[in-house]
């Protein structure tokens, strides 16, 4: 890597010209809203009010353009933008000892100092600018850091930044890509990386000082340069739900950003994607039948107010809330919990927990219910391994009873039978009705 940072810095100093044409390129209007009549592309010093007329004249056009289409997303990326700046010009004018000089906001990136994160950031670590990759020495050289991709760079890089910000993209496709290395070929990408366009080196010149040979990556399927590919490993999302592989391979520093970003987002339906998977990994199979009992008792503990008063789903569940309120949906890191069996341990744990309250506590214990065929006194619940729950109506009977009586349901038929009276009882008295008419 030491021979491409000087190829890089070596550019830098012989002047910024073709970067900032990249940049500018990369927040360059749409063709297609150049005959728009408004102010969006505004320099750093532009005014609150200019800021909220801009932001104005974002809202009106995402409503204009097409759903999906490249004008829309580059409207809803400049939005994040202008949103950014004038939350910052917000802050700063309530607190005039902040700087307009302290943050910057670029594709969506936003950048702070890296000395105001020194909580986050592990000072001890060496860390490399995403630009230009070279060492970013912590003493010497101020840096920037963007709070929501981790996307790092020197202070004198950041002006030159073409990589829209991971969390934007993320934002926009909502899950992770779901093709397996969806592959288009470099001539796709007109012999350019993917990410800062430069051009490809395909043959070996003896004299260049840096490598630009292309470098696939297994997350987006597109080539990039070596400054944009570091050959990071990391494990990619469609892998996992197509084979249940969990190998690292190599992916792009911009698929890197965007795949820890969706690590703990429960945004897989899974079992819709892959139902196989739940049939051929046990592990899955009972995940899925932890989760759907959690679910269930989330409900008795979400209407109990000694619960309540003892915060049990706070503390037990905690940030991993989705495993009770969104049984079918996974994250990236449930998944890999699940391979590695710690996130069945912990629901083993929390389910544990929450039937011990719900068998002890009177008013979770007087919402259980009686099975009608055996009458027996011990209350069922929809989580109790020997106990069947009728999809219809909700009753819950003992698995042997319900067999034995033949796996139909007391209740149902019941209202079913109620139905057909009250059907038949309306025919008789609209005969009765049209009797009585004809005898008039």
């Amino acid at each position: 890597m030491k021979s491409l940072r000087g190829g890089i810095q070596c550019i830098l100093s012989q002047g910024s010209s073709d970067s900032s044409q990249d940049s500018q390129k990369s927040q360059a209007i749409p063709t297609t809203l150049i005959k728009e009549d408004w102010q969006l592309i505004l320099e750093q010093d532009a005014s609150i009010e200019d800021l909220r007329s801009a932001i104005d004249k974002c809202k009106d056009l995402v409503l204009k353009t097409d759903e999906c289409s490249s004008d829309r997303k580059w409207i809803v990326r400049h939005l994040c933008e202008l949103r950014l700046r004038l939350q910052e010009l917000v802050d700063i004018e309530n607190d005039p000892e902040e700087t307009s000089e302290s943050a910057k906001v670029i594709l969506g990136h936003h950048f702070i100092p890296r000395h105001l994160k020194d909580n986050i950031l592990d000072s001890t670590k060496v860390k490399y600018c995403d630009f230009c990759t070279g060492i970013i020495w912590n003493v010497i050289q101020a840096s920037y850091f963007c709070v929501d991709c981790q996307y790092t760079t020197h202070a004198r890089c950041v002006d030159h930044v073409t990589r829209i910000c991971a969390n934007i993209i993320a934002s926009e496709r909502v899950v992770p890509e779901e093709k397996l290395r969806p592959e288009t070929g470099m001539h796709m990408q007109d012999y350019k990386c993917a990410d800062c366009r430069s051009n490809f080196q395909l043959t070996y010149e003896e004299e260049q000082h840096f490598d630009i040979s292309p470098r696939l990556c297994e997350y987006s399927g597109n080539y990039y340069c070596a400054c944009c590919h570091w050959n990071d490993k990391s494990i990619v999302p469609a892998r996992i739900t197509h084979n249940w592989d969990f190998k690292q391979y190599s992916v792009s520093r911009a698929a890197l950003q965007e795949i820890n970003l969706f690590m703990d987002r429960a945004v897989i339906k899974l079992e819709e994607k892959n139902p196989t998977l739940f049939i051929l990994v046990p592990d899955l199979s009972q995940a899925k039948k932890l989760r759907k009992n959690l679910s269930y008792m989330k409900k008795y503990l979400s209407e109990c107010r000694f619960a309540d008063e003892k915060k049990i789903l706070d503390h037990e569940l905690g940030v991993k809330r989705h495993l009770a309120l969104f049984p079918d949906y996974y994250s990236i890191a449930d998944l890999i919990n699940i391979n590695n069996g710690s996130l069945l341990d912990q629901m083993h744990k929390i389910s544990v927990t929450f039937e011990m309250h719900i068998r002890s506590c009177e008013i979770c214990k007087g919402k259980g219910y009686i099975c009608e065929i055996c009458s027996h006194n011990q209350p069922l619940f929809p989580f109790d391994d020997g106990g069947n729950l009728c999809e219809k109506c909700n009753s819950i009977y003992h698995r042997a009873c319900w067999m034995r009586k033949g796996e139909k349901c007391l209740k149902c038929e019941r209202l079913q039978k109620r139905v057909m009276e009250y059907q038949l009882t309306k025919d008789e008295e609209i005969e009765e009705e049209k009797e009585l008419e004809n005898t008039a």
